[in-house]
């Protein structure tokens, strides 16, 4: 992969730096606008990337796919430690009917936007019927029990901080 990478003191156009990420131009030259991708812009329609601004850009992504990987175990990891899920009214969690958004919410302490949000984020499972979400019981609360710890583990703010 190194060996289509242009010499040390080369700069690319965006399209070029496209061909080697395998994206399209336009998306680098966002990604470059962004932020998100180191380039020199030299007038309206003349960014350059550098050999090794790319090169720092590959391997960093890199490093977030194998954190996705870790992220997408402990996702499994954690549905199975729920599977069970605890006893409530007599039934077990799988055997509950699929609650509604604003039942989630309820339970959970949150407006029904954040539970919408977390659907879309992927932190919480559920199911499109028509054109409401349904979830499981189990999954609802294995996402609380993931919000509860995340909390936890979050410092106390200080007096100065809440602005008291």
């Amino acid at each position: 992969m190194t060996q289509d990478l242009p010499l040390p003191g080369e700069m690319l156009n965006m399209e070029e730096a496209g061909k080697i990420l395998g994206i399209s131009g336009r998306t680098v030259l966002r990604m470059a606008q962004s932020g998100k991708l180191k380039a020199v812009c030299y007038g309206p329609r003349m960014w350059r990337i550098s050999r090794g601004a790319l090169a720092a850009y590959m391997a960093d992504q890199t490093v977030d796919e194998e954190k996705a990987v870790k992220i997408a175990e402990a996702r499994e990891k954690a549905k199975g430690q729920t599977k069970a899920g605890p006893e409530v009214e007599g039934k077990a969690a799988e055997d509950r009917p699929l609650m509604s958004v604003s039942e989630a919410a309820r339970q959970i302490g949150i407006s029904p936007r954040g539970i919408t949000q977390a659907i879309r984020r992927g932190s919480l499972i559920a199911e499109k019927d028509g054109k409401t979400w349904k979830l499981k019981p189990a999954d609802v609360e294995a996402y609380k029990a993931r919000r509860l710890a995340a909390e936890s583990l979050r410092p106390a703010k200080t007096d100065t901080e809440t602005g008291d």
